[in-house]
């Protein structure tokens, strides 16, 4: 399995991220941070990561060259996690994209280990049904660091602890 870790796209980068997802062929995004991030020692908000994905169903956003649109929305672990199915275009291309929104990670913070695992395998069980299963796993959160290398590692340790004993003894692991 392969991952693509990143920051989140900024508003002079959402092009770049969306041709980055073409590129590679990224059937699954996993966003581990809020679009703003709320300040309570003054009461104001600043953004974290600019829209790139529309938030509600039938929504389009465009980026020059690429359109985005929400398909379908599903919601998981008690509407943490909210699933869209997107249909990503580029001139005559068009194909669908997962991206697995997860509201409850707080930036510096960290939340119950159940409920971490419960979400890696959410993702996981989609990335079964993906026709490009596989492509590389795109997960970002504000900066591309903490949550996200936490997320990359607790999903590599799980896919470790799923294997036999013989299997381990011939896998290579590069990091």
């Amino acid at each position: 399995k392969q991952y693509i870790a990143c920051q989140s796209p900024l508003k002079t980068t959402c092009e770049d991220f969306w041709d980055m997802v073409i590129q590679y062929g990224i059937t699954k995004i996993v966003m581990l941070n809020h679009f703003e991030q709320f300040n309570h020692q003054n009461d104001s908000a600043h953004a974290q990561c600019h829209r790139y994905v529309p938030m509600n169903q039938n929504g389009t956003l465009n980026f020059k060259r690429i359109e985005v649109q929400v398909k379908k929305i599903k919601y998981y672990l008690n509407n943490q996690l909210e699933v869209r199915l997107l249909l990503v275009k580029e001139a005559n291309k068009h194909f669908h994209v997962h991206h697995f929104y997860f509201n409850n990670w707080p930036r510096f913070g960290t939340i119950d280990s159940q409920i971490l695992i419960d979400l890696i395998e959410t993702v996981n069980q989609y990335g079964e049904l993906a026709i490009n299963s596989s492509s590389p796993l795109l997960v970002h959160c504000s900066s591309g660091t903490g949550r996200t290398g936490t997320y990359i590692a607790v999903d590599i340790i799980i896919h470790l602890l799923d294997q036999s004993n013989e299997q381990l003894a011939t896998m290579n692991l590069d990091v």
